[in-house]
């Protein structure tokens, strides 16, 4: 509990720690010499009107009463005759006579003024220097009690003149630091000066709680500035060694930057001033951004002498990783390669514990700074100790560079094979890579797993293998040999950063597919992480998706996968999904294929007036269709392809490029009217026959627009109208067939009656532009047969009654037209 003193004794009351540094008994007269408020004293006051002994002197005293030394007899005596009595040898040493004298006769602030004034006058200086410790702060206890209250009243001069320069030198190696903290911070410069004289022999016989008081008092009495304070021109070191002395080892760094704003804490480090450990660690946190190497490198330097352990060092370091935030990375890097460099001499032997304080509590905030280039693990390192190491290193793994986290890895790699640092024949997997590698396996190559550890089992520890990994281990030959196994391996795939990470190891690991059902499978599974996020990928993701990704996989969509494609991508990205959509044409259903081309339909439509939604390249359409729609263009119509590209020579160029025909030559069934345009095309652009596919050449019942000419197209039309299957023909088509053939058999030459009355109702097929063409006597010799055949269009009869016209027959008459009335 707290000892109070009260009014009674002239002095405010006030509480005093016990823990002072008085011994038990002086704790003890402590209490009897301030009792509590409710303890009446019935000493009677010293050297009052009525005690006219005060007036004498001690020595006229002592020569008739020698029991004035008695204790009872003290209380009668003044302040000057206590004085010359104390100044004898032993006396401030002894506690009770100490106690007694202020009990009884200093109780003011001008007695105890009195009393030191004539002690040190009379005392032999040896008698004061030599006192212990103990009588000294009893001493100087009691007349700080009278001291203080006077405080707010003390002139400078008699505070910096008479008590600090005369009165308490004797006592002040005793003081303490609330004591210290309790003198005023408004006294003048001079008043600082006096200070700052007391205490600055004192330093190396102070406690260091005492200093850092004095060195905190030193900057609240030059405060706000020492420029304003004292008014002068102060460089930094003068700062430290005129007004802080030996103190400013106690000061903290912003007390100088506070005091001196210009104070140039790097020149301080080459300076033979030196700053403390802290010092410089704070004088490296304030430089923020503008740290430099050389300032880290100069810090570091102040501790290249010091012996290992060096709390110095211990204390710099702890004081950076406080503030390791605020370096900025020059100086961060620097600082984390010299520490290191100071304690790689030690790690083989240093103790666990050790190891552990520095590896985590002390350059623990700094390893996120550490170099590829630091060597990590010495020769003869205990497993112990690399244990300790990684796993403090495996704190740090998010906040290191990639190229530092794979040299870590690599070294722990060394420590493990070549070294053979730790034993790891019972070792699980699990254990393996949770404990010796931590996120550091994340750097490893999965084959590297077996490499380091023979027994390792991938299945078991799934969940702790990264993405990539994981696409490794899904690439190897074999392993992904049921729908289960890869269940397994993606349920530890999360979201699309994992999923591409994923992809792309195994992708590049893969050499060989899986089955359809595991690739239907694997589809399925990605598809739903990667169908919703389409929208909102970027579009060079979606191309690297499409184009690399995917290829194994994009056989196997289904519609209802596909109906997912993104509605807006830019137009490389679309060509990459086009791309890889084509390489899977052959495999798609035909239901997926219908609802890919879609999506592409939607995409490439335009307003006739719009320009193409991607470009013709170099004013000519011959890669938009392979880039744009690849096999899909078996798919499109001649409305489609015309909304594509509005312009016709456009269109006409990108139907007849040699990657469109060979697609053309590939197909079957073609659509009429894709096959009518596609042949048009051709021969807009003069295309030969042997040029053109059968699939395209075979477009009838149109032919009589093939140039009658060019036998090589003729031979190849009936070639193809005669293979063309019977079974697999529709009545009409047989019929377009006999037609074609018909024609085709007098090209170059105009059908005969004959072969007129031969088609009988076939001829019904024939266009108005091939009656036009008839010759009038194979048309009369025919009109018997023509005649008899009903269903002739208006357009027909006319061409054969004009052929008969201008032959000079009369046919107004029905029944010279018989059945080319049009019915």
């Amino acid at each position: 509990m707290p000892l109070r003193y009260t009014a009674a004794y002239g002095v405010h009351q006030r509480d005093i720690p016990t823990h002072g540094g008085l011994s038990a008994a002086s704790a003890d007269i402590w209490r009897r010499v301030f009792p509590s408020p409710s303890v009446k004293s019935e000493v009677p006051r010293a050297a009052s009107p009525r005690n006219p002994l005060a007036a004498l002197t001690f020595a006229f005293l002592l020569s008739r009463r020698p029991s004035v030394l008695q204790l009872e007899a003290l209380g009668y005596l003044g302040a000057e005759q206590l004085a010359v009595l104390a100044a004898q040898p032993g006396f401030l040493g002894n506690s009770s006579l100490v106690i007694k004298i202020f009990e009884l006769s200093l109780l003011s602030y001008e007695s105890a003024a009195t009393f030191l004034d004539k002690l040190i006058a009379t005392a032999n200086p040896s008698t004061l220097s030599d006192l212990n410790l103990d009588a000294k702060r009893l001493v100087l206890t009691f007349v700080w009690a009278l001291l203080e209250p006077r405080f707010p009243t003390l002139g400078e001069a008699e505070w910096g003149g008479a008590w600090l320069s005369r009165r308490l030198p004797p006592f002040l190696v005793a003081i303490q630091p609330y004591q210290v903290a309790s003198v005023p911070a408004s006294f003048n410069c001079s008043a600082f000066q006096a200070f700052y004289d007391s205490f600055e022999s004192l330093y190396d016989r102070l406690p260091v709680p005492v200093r850092t008081e004095v060195a905190r008092k030193i900057t609240q009495l030059l405060q706000p500035t020492v420029a304003e304070r004292c008014g002068k021109n102060v460089t930094s070191e003068d700062l430290l060694l005129k007004y802080y002395g030996l103190f400013y080892r106690e000061a903290n760094f912003s007390d100088f930057t506070q005091l001196l704003p210009s104070f140039n804490g790097s020149a301080m480090m080459t300076s033979s001033t030196k700053l403390t450990a802290l010092q410089l660690a704070d004088l490296l946190i304030s430089l923020g951004p503008r740290g430099t190497r050389a300032d880290a490198t100069q810090a570091l330097a102040q501790f290249s002498t010091l012996p290992w352990p060096s709390s110095d060092l211990v204390a710099f370091t702890e004081r950076i990783g406080k503030g390791a935030g605020q370096l900025s990375d020059e100086v961060r890097s620097e600082l984390v390669t010299g520490l290191w460099g100071h304690l790689t001499p030690h790690l083989v032997k240093m103790k666990e514990v050790e190891l552990s304080t520095w590896m985590g509590h002390l350059l623990g905030p700094l390893l996120p700074a550490l170099s590829p280039s630091t060597q990590l693990f010495p020769a003869g390192l205990t497993c112990s100790s690399y244990l300790i190491m990684t796993a403090a290193l495996n704190n740090s793994y998010d906040n290191l560079s990639a190229s530092t986290q794979h040299s870590v890895y690599l070294q722990t790699k060394q420590y493990l094979i070549v070294e053979k640092g730790c034993p790891l024949a019972n070792v699980t997997s699990g254990t393996f890579l949770s404990t010796y590698l931590g996120k550091f396996s994340r750097q490893a190559a999965f084959s590297e797993f077996t490499e380091i550890l023979p027994t390792f089992q991938p299945l078991q520890v799934l969940e702790q293998l990264s993405p990539a990994q994981l696409g490794e281990l899904a690439g190897v030959p074999g392993l992904l040999n049921s729908t289960a196994v890869v269940d397994q391996i993606l349920a530890n795939v999360h979201g699309m950063a994992e999923l591409s990470s994923f992809m792309e190891r195994y992708t590049n690991a893969s050499t060989s597919q899986p089955s359809v059902e595991v690739r239907a499978r694997m589809m399925s599974q990605v598809w739903g992480t990667l169908g919703p996020s389409l929208a909102t990928l970027p579009d060079a993701q979606v191309s690297v998706w499409f184009s690399r990704y995917l290829a194994q996989l994009l056989p196997t969509a289904t519609a209802a996968q596909l109906a997912s494609l993104p509605p807006s991508l830019n137009c490389s990205a679309f060509q990459a999904t086009v791309g890889g959509l084509d390489g899977a044409y052959s495999s798609l259903s035909v239901d997926a294929r219908r609802v890919a081309y879609l999506w592409m339909s939607r995409f490439l439509s335009v307003l006739p007036t719009e320009a193409p939604r991607c470009g013709v390249p170099a004013g000519t359409a011959s890669g938009w269709i392979p880039a744009n729609l690849g096999h899909f263009v078996l798919l499109a119509s001649r409305t489609d392809l015309q909304g594509f590209l509005t312009d016709a020579q456009q269109l006409d160029a990108a139907l007849t490029t040699d990657a469109v025909v060979d697609t053309f030559r590939a197909a079957r069934d073609l659509p009429s009217d894709l096959q009518k345009m596609v042949l048009g095309a051709m021969l807009n652009r003069n295309f030969t026959a042997d040029k053109i596919p059968d699939s395209v050449i075979c477009v009838y019942p149109d032919v009589t627009t093939v140039p009658p000419t060019d036998a090589v197209l003729v031979a190849k039309l009936k070639a193809c109208l005669q293979n063309a299957s019977a079974v697999s023909a529709s009545a009409q088509q047989q019929q377009q067939q006999k037609v074609a053939l018909a024609i085709l058999a007098g090209a170059g030459q105009q059908l005969s009656g004959a072969k007129l009355i031969e088609l009988g109702p076939v001829a019904l097929l024939l266009s108005p532009a091939a009656i036009a063409n008839l010759n009038g006597q194979a048309v009369l010799t025919a009109l018997p047969t023509l005649g008899q055949q009903s269903g002739w269009s208006l357009a027909q009869a006319q061409q054969l009654v004009n052929k008969l016209v201008g032959m000079g027959f009369n046919v107004s008459g029905t029944s010279a037209r018989g059945g080319l009335y049009p019915c």
